[in-house]
């Protein structure tokens, strides 16, 4: 359990040295890049590694994610074909499978995830440091961890919500 604070101790870090010395820009590797978007990278890298290496016990559905994903390589496309999921995940289900461990799958869904919410983030607050604490301790995090598809599908939702208000719709 208390990896789960690792995110959040980062995150007064991140927030103590900005206040403190008020960084706005810092080098990396001889790059100007903003603090922001490193403490984003940074957050989003650690959430990311709890929710793809974490055990197969955590998370209501993950053994169910499991347990699709090792049907499909005892019993082939016809278990997949057949299976009552969205279209969607069915091939995320496939593309993990051409790493014949049932860990990618995890891996993928999880960067999925990750990916999704930190450009969320990015592009829609004004606060990051207090937008990525709460999307931990509101319990977003956790419940990505139990209800893969569905945080895929609010991601995907999140995204059209705002592409509508801004007009674009490519």
């Amino acid at each position: 359990m208390a990896i789960y604070f690792t995110p959040l101790i980062f995150n007064c870090i991140f927030q103590v040295i900005k206040k403190l010395f008020k960084i706005s820009e810092i080098s990396v590797f001889g790059k100007k890049i903003n603090y922001d978007k490193l403490y984003l990278i940074i957050f989003f890298s650690i959430l990311f590694f709890i929710s793809a290496f974490r055990p197969y016990t955590v998370g209501t559905d993950t053994s169910h994610y499991i347990g699709f994903y090792n049907s499909y390589l005892e019993e082939g496309i016809s278990y997949l074909i057949n299976l009552d999921i969205e279209l969607g995940y069915k091939i995320l289900i496939y593309l993990s499978a051409f790493f014949s461990n049932s860990r990618f799958l995890l891996i993928i869904t999880s960067l999925i995830i990750c990916i999704g919410y930190y450009l969320f983030i990015k592009k829609n607050s004004n606060d990051v440091y207090f937008s990525s604490f709460l999307f931990v301790t509101l319990y977003c995090f956790c419940l990505s961890l139990n209800i893969q598809r569905q945080s895929i599908s609010m991601l995907f939702i999140a995204e059209s919500i705002i592409r509508l208000s801004d007009n674009d719709y490519k």
